[in-house]
């Protein structure tokens, strides 16, 4: 064998080791690197997903399904929210005024107030011409409460019979004078003849009017 054919073997020879050696290296490397572990679950921490950039973020949490009493009371509160709006169209806007009857409203529902007073507060806070457009949406709104429901359904059955003897506007209980079976405002409660101011005791009833003693008319 000539001398450049034994420098070709050696040089092959050398070149194999070579890439053994690093062939070993490089095995060796990969089994002593420790490899990342997997982001452990703990029990009250939601599962993570994956997003589109690789990095790990918390899953959404699953939405409870709501029980029969949140819905009621979810649909409750629309309602709440529905009235009050209609009502606050009906004041013009009055922010005041909504205010104020919103605490008559709850002192009702509460037992604090009367049924003819809560009607009362209705009349003034609305205006006669509103209070039968306005009143069957209270009394829905009463629809949990059978009893306060009733007690002022059948205040206003009993307060639109019972007009003014002389305007014939609704009379409400603080407003109101009986007198001759009938019921008047305390500033409609006039002489029909000199229109003073009468009370109980000066007051004489001709019919359907109300007369002073000086002025009611001879049989």
């Amino acid at each position: 064998m000539s001398e450049e054919e034994k420098e070709k073997e050696r040089q092959e020879a050398i070149t194999a080791r070579a890439e053994a050696a690093a062939e070993e290296a490089k095995e060796e490397t990969e089994s002593t690197t420790p490899s990342t572990p997997s982001t452990p679950i703990s029990p009250t921490s939601p599962p993570t997903t994956e997003t589109p950039s690789g990095s790990a973020e918390p899953s959404p949490a699953s939405t409870p399904t709501p029980t029969g009493r949140q819905l009621e009371d979810e649909e409750k509160s629309g309602q709440d929210l529905s009235l009050e709006r209609e009502l606050f169209a009906y004041l013009e806007g009055n922010k005041d005024r909504m205010k104020a009857f919103s605490m008559h409203s709850q002192k009702y529902a509460q037992g604090k107030i009367t049924a003819f007073m809560y009607y009362y507060m209705i009349g003034k806070t609305f205006g006669d011409e509103l209070v039968p457009i306005v009143l069957p949406l209270l009394l829905k709104a009463l629809a949990n409460d059978p009893k306060k429901q009733e007690a002022l359904r059948c205040y206003h059955l009993y307060a639109i019979a019972k007009g003014c003897g002389r305007c014939n506007k609704i009379v409400y209980f603080p407003e109101e004078v009986r007198f001759a079976d009938k019921s008047w405002h305390r500033w409609c409660f006039k002489c029909m003849e000199c229109n003073i101011t009468l009370d109980l005791k000066s007051a004489t009833s001709r019919g359907k009017k109300i007369w002073c003693i000086k002025h009611v008319p001879k049989e």
